[in-house]
């Protein structure tokens, strides 16, 4: 049900953009290496400390705020009619964070319409926010006036709000909105002991978190908490576990973790959503998360 893969791109001409870039990596690497960290290590290899590295943020803003335009183009010569797995095209990953956030609007549309607060405005929650563009995505869809996103990585967190300040635009190939991250909250914080006055959401994502946290469950089980009752938890994860991560005995397929959530929710909706990581010009990480919908009874 998934897989992740560096996939080399034979992408022939290397942008302004990709210069710059390359600048602040090396600048990135050379602190890294100064503090002891591996200039070499890439997001899918190690533990928690990578995620406060210059290269994982680099990675990370690329991943959540790049124009669909510019990576496309990084993968014209990309052989896309190779990398269908299920019906799955790598084509559709460049949008992998809207996408997430997309689900979430979906779930609590279909609520709305099935209640008497159809119209009403919610609240959503993004634990393992990174960057913020999935809480931007949330925010941009008109349906929460309150989105919080927590990230346990200082350096995430503080990327996030530079995104708020507009550090990320257009001239540089990016596509943050200004008007939607500014509907946003960011802090940091440990999804598996989330702050007890976090307050409780009609929606609560976790993208891409599940196989990156030490105690997965106690996550899983906070959820009953900070979930509204008719709200979603909308779960998005490759399975990929890795005991720098996660302590072997932790690890949970998806039966076990639908196991967990119920009986205080109730899984409403399955499917599949690729995505890539985009590392320099000329390499990718792919991967497909697969995405569930729990609603809270």
């Amino acid at each position: 049900r998934a897989f992740i893969a560096g996939v080399a791109c034979a992408a022939a001409v290397v942008s302004a953009r990709d210069r710059r870039r390359g600048a602040r990596e090396s600048r990135g690497t050379r602190a890294d290496s100064a503090r002891g960290a591996s200039p070499a290590a890439s997001t899918t290899r190690t533990g928690q400390a990578l995620y406060d590295s210059a290269k994982a943020v680099d990675e990370y803003v690329t991943f959540h705020y790049s124009a669909r335009s510019t990576i496309a183009g990084a993968l014209r010569t990309f052989p896309y009619e190779d990398m269908v797995r299920g019906g799955v095209d790598v084509r559709s990953a460049l949008g992998f964070v809207e996408a997430c956030a997309r689900v979430a609007v979906e779930a609590m549309e279909a609520r709305l319409a099935s209640s008497a607060s159809a119209g009403t405005l919610t609240s959503a929650l993004d634990v393992g926010c990174a960057v913020g563009g999935t809480s931007a995505a949330l925010a941009k869809q008109g349906r929460f006036t309150r989105v919080v996103g927590v990230d346990y990585s200082r350096a995430f967190v503080d990327a996030a709000k530079r995104a708020q300040s507009g550090a990320f635009d257009a001239r540089d190939g990016y596509e943050a909105d200004a008007d939607a991250l500014s509907r946003c909250v960011f802090e940091r914080g440990d999804a598996c002991a989330l702050r007890k006055d976090i307050g409780i959401f009609d929606a609560v994502i976790a993208a891409n978190l599940l196989c990156r946290l030490p105690d997965p469950e106690a996550f899983l089980r906070a959820c009953v908490n900070i979930t509204n009752v008719g709200g979603a938890l909308v779960l998005a994860s490759p399975y990929s576990w890795l005991e720098e991560w996660t302590p072997r005995d932790r690890w949970l397929d998806f039966p076990a973790v639908r196991a967990i959530l119920e009986p205080a929710f109730v899984l409403e909706r399955e499917c599949d959503l690729p995505f890539i990581i985009r590392e320099h010009a000329r390499k990718f990480q792919l991967g497909v998360s697969h995405v569930a919908v729990f609603r809270r009874v």
